[in-house]
């Protein structure tokens, strides 16, 4: 079989800010970061949930590692890499695509033909693992998100890219371009991608069903979004999700307990300003819809559902919905 030219589609970044080596430092495992260690740890870390029912978004079948195995036969450790980055891509290799609203474990994604930035990752992950490559996930945070509506949801897009060290360098592999705007960067545990993963699996059930036109499954919604809490408790926008799904079944109480817990862990998470105006709006509590306004509004003035919301006062306001 020809081995996939390098990839030009996806851009990858060989070095990248004087800080990165630090950021990178911190990944220390402490524990087995294979699938079966990962669900070992979920069960000692977890109450009540049983590791075999825990889908790990890295893991990889035999098939597809033995194919990777053939792509990469007789090069060295720094040529090993590339040429795995580019077979990604390329129709020679796996012929993957970039998909932002599609989150699947590296199976599904195999399947499927392509993924998102979390998906794409966890595939990369999985075959460069099973190769003996050390490779993690890495949260991206940029300096200008990018804002996307779908109805009344508004969505901040945040980025996972991934980086492999062959021995001899560190290559960092982003999906959609935005590594290189990077304003912060760090490892992401498998444990934490494990709660980014259930919290995006999560979003994707409604953004599928409003897309369609069909009825959302919000108790699943809702119990994907409760995972994600349960798995990483500080995670921000998972909390805010949550608060969501717990508004659409008609739960304020909880919903406004939920968004109270993002804003606690993450004070700019925007979404959860949003959603608690609309909550506030509805319960007639105006100065504390305005108050939360004006806070989503130093966060990053240019959401469009500022816009939306301030035109709704003193009246009702749609909530805007989740940020994955």
């Amino acid at each position: 079989m020809p081995r996939p030219a390098p990839s030009r589609r996806w851009p990858r970044l060989l070095a990248l800010v004087p800080g990165a080596a630090l950021i990178l430092a911190c990944a220390t495992p402490v524990y087995d970061h294979t699938p079966e260690g990962l669900r070992r740890e979920v069960a000692r870390r977890v109450q009540d949930i049983d590791p075999a029912d825990v889908i790990v978004p890295f893991e990889i079948d035999a098939p597809t590692v033995a194919r990777a195995a053939q792509l990469l036969e007789g090069l060295p450790g720094e040529e090993r890499v590339d040429a795995l980055v580019a077979a990604l891509s390329d129709p020679a290799g796996f012929g993957l695509r970039y998909e932002w609203a599609t989150t699947g474990t590296a199976a599904e994604t195999l399947a499927h033909g392509g993924g998102n930035c979390l998906a794409l990752s966890s595939t990369l992950i999985g075959i460069a693992r099973s190769l003996g490559l050390q490779a993690w996930y890495l949260e991206v945070i940029v300096a200008d998100p990018q804002w996307r509506t779908d109805g009344d949801v508004a969505v901040q897009a945040d980025h996972v890219a991934a980086v492999i060290d062959s021995g001899q360098r560190r290559l960092f592999v982003d999906f959609s371009g935005r590594l290189a705007r990077a304003r912060r960067i760090r490892v992401l545990d498998d444990f934490e991608a494990l709660a980014h993963f259930y919290n995006n699996r999560g979003y994707e059930l409604l953004h599928r069903a409003e897309r369609e036109g069909a009825p959302v499954p919000w108790p699943q919604v809702a119990s994907d979004f409760l995972l994600a809490t349960r798995i990483q408790p500080s995670h921000a926008r998972a909390w805010n999700n949550l608060g969501v799904a717990r508004a659409r079944q008609g739960d304020d109480p909880g919903a406004r307990a939920a968004y109270e817990t993002a804003l606690a862990l993450e004070h700019g998470i925007q979404s959860a300003h949003l959603n608690l105006v609309a909550l506030y709006l509805r319960a007639g509590e105006l100065a504390k819809a305005v108050a939360h306004l004006e806070a989503a509004r130093r966060v990053d003035p240019r959401n469009p559902a500022i816009d939306r919301l301030s035109a709704g006062l003193p009246g009702a306001g749609a909530p805007p919905g989740p940020g994955s």
